[in-house]
């Protein structure tokens, strides 16, 4: 039988009405869908991280993307199980090159064997760093968080929503939830308070969106 705890990580949330993608519950206090819970999972059971590895840790909508375009530009690496032709790295989108643990990985195969794809692996994960496994902090392996203002975030998490998944919701009631920390793997502040707190130790880099538009150039 579950522990009150648990009884309360796996509470549905009331119905909010920018979720048309699926159902999320909570678990360890973050809003998740079941799926990626269950890879969550399987990540800390069965991912072994190396002194080698390097993942790209972020909350939706922060600069994922381009932390993977700029990552795969300078190591000219992939860590798609299924690619290792690096000639054609200038013409691949950022996902398929850099993995999500989450997703391609460990949501397909809760026990995918990884240990064939070559150092420096580059993984990605939206996952907060409570659902990571404990070894990530002794193992040598480096974590980069991107971050980007809530506004900024908020906006434009409110226009994939709309854009690709057809939402019906004004920004105005989209915002409410956003405060109420009704939003997909949020709360925003919590996801970012625990990468922020490990900065500087664990070997975790903590950027912003803001700051790379100001170094980059």
């Amino acid at each position: 039988m579950d522990t009150p705890q648990q009884q309360e990580d796996r509470f549905s949330p009331p119905e909010a009405k920018w979720w048309v993608d699926g159902k999320r519950i909570r678990h360890k206090g973050f809003w998740f869908k079941p799926e990626f819970i269950t890879a969550s999972e399987a990540i800390r059971e069965h991912y072994t991280p190396l002194p080698s590895d390097i993942i790209l840790a972020s909350f939706p909508k922060t600069g994922t993307t381009w932390l993977k375009a700029l990552t795969s530009s300078i190591l000219r690496h992939s860590s798609n199980i299924r690619d290792d032709n690096h000639d054609h790295l200038d013409n691949l989108n950022p996902h398929e090159v850099v993995p999500f643990l989450e997703i391609e990985l460990f949501g397909e195969n809760p026990s995918k064997d990884i240990t064939k794809i070559s150092s420096p692996r580059v993984f990605n994960t939206h996952l907060p760093l409570s659902f990571l496994p404990e070894t990530l902090k002794t193992s040598g392996s480096k974590v980069i968080y991107i971050t980007r203002h809530p506004a900024d975030t908020f906006v434009s998490l409110w226009h994939l929503y709309n854009n690709k998944f057809g939402t019906e919701i004004s920004i105005r009631e989209a915002f409410d939830d956003f405060c109420k920390d009704l939003v997909p793997a949020g709360p925003y502040f919590d996801h970012v308070l625990e990468f922020w707190e490990a900065r500087d130790r664990d070997r975790v880099l903590f950027i912003t969106y803001e700051d790379l538009k100001v170094y980059i150039h």
